[in-house]
């Protein structure tokens, strides 16, 4: 049996990742989706190289693309699958690339569809694990949400009871709360507030809302009633206002609001308690979740960690300096 060592599970998750950006490419309209022939192609070989190397296969590295098959079949118990579709492949690719051949969407779709089978279904038998437990929080940036998916992956594979898996969704509730926080906290104004921020904080509207108490009380009892009596109501509109804000945040940065609400349904609320300590409600009493879920939540974590990295600019990287009193120079770190 192939152990997977360190840097072999570092490349497999490499290949996990350039195989799904891959595929959101494939899906794009003509012509954008051309180049993801040339991207799918290129994840294909690179896992046909690790194989190869992991597995002592004997393939020049220069030889043709398809001579991987005989090379891998040679070590396994059964022929290398998905030849003839891969055969497909490399001709789309080489027609792109020599020949100016743009695919049809038909062809694009074959080829998304060969080297994801490729490389899910033989991943097991050449590396002894399952693709989709090959974790991909190394990529996460942010080091307080890297460490609670990697928690949650632990308490996933180590669950004992239904208190395990819930701690294990949990991590992931918070992994992505921390991600959304990282991203808007570090995005500041000179005077400290966040770009993102919209309103104040429900203490600032409570504090206003006392002193105006106060300073009818005792000149006007029946005012001071009123105000009274409407404390509820304005709690529940700081309250409303702030989840708005929070679910503009997360349209406004670009998350899939869709596979969002699938995520929140699957996660419990993360409730943050006095000294650090956290405190997590599921929103049903006894909720099921299967290994599917497990993975969906934790891939549209990391998802969204990817996603945020792709435009990433932090205030200690602005350097801004008056040139004649009007010029201002920024400069912006793209990506990490």
């Amino acid at each position: 049996m192939v152990k997977v060592t360190a840097d072999t599970g570092r490349r497999l998750a490499l290949i996990r990742l350039l195989l799904g950006r891959a595929e959101e490419d494939s899906r794009q309209a003509a012509p954008f989706s051309a180049d993801s022939i040339n991207r799918l192609h290129d994840v294909a070989e690179m896992f046909l190289v690790l194989a190869a190397e992991v597995n002592d296969a004997d393939v020049n590295p220069k030889a043709d693309f398809m001579s991987y098959w005989p090379a891998l079949s040679k070590k396994l118990d059964s022929p290398l699958a998905y030849k003839v579709q891969m055969t497909k492949v490399n001709q789309a690719r080489v027609g792109l690339k020599h020949h100016g051949i743009v695919p049809t969407p038909d062809v694009i779709a074959d080829c998304r569809t060969a080297v994801r089978g490729l490389i899910q279904d033989e991943t097991p038998r050449l590396f002894g694990v399952e693709l989709d437990s090959v974790s991909l929080a190394a990529f996460i940036v942010p080091p307080d949400a890297r460490t609670s998916v990697i928690a949650a992956e632990t308490k996933w594979k180590q669950q004992k009871d239904a208190m395990g898996v819930s701690e294990a969704f949990a991590d992931l509730a918070q992994a992505f709360g921390d991600l959304i926080e990282d991203y808007s906290s570090r995005k500041l104004t000179t005077s400290g507030r966040s770009v993102f921020k919209v309103m104040d904080d429900p203490p600032s509207l409570w504090s206003s809302q006392t002193r105006l108490r106060a300073s009818h009380a005792s000149r006007d009892t029946s005012a001071n009633a009123v105000l009274k009596a409407l404390e509820p109501f304005a709690g529940e509109v700081a309250a409303a206002l702030q989840a708005l804000e929070a679910m503009t945040l997360i349209i406004g940065l670009g998350v899939d609001v869709r596979r969002y609400g699938r995520f929140k349904l699957l996660t419990p609320d993360i409730v943050r308690m006095p000294g650090g300590r956290r405190r997590y409600v599921d929103r049903d009493s006894d909720p099921v979740r299967t290994e599917e879920d497990f993975k969906f939540c934790r891939d549209f974590v990391i998802s969204t960690a990817l996603h945020l990295a792709e435009f990433d600019f932090d205030r200690d990287l602005w350097r801004a300096r008056r040139e004649g009193g009007s010029t201002v120079a920024i400069r912006i770190s793209e990506g990490q």
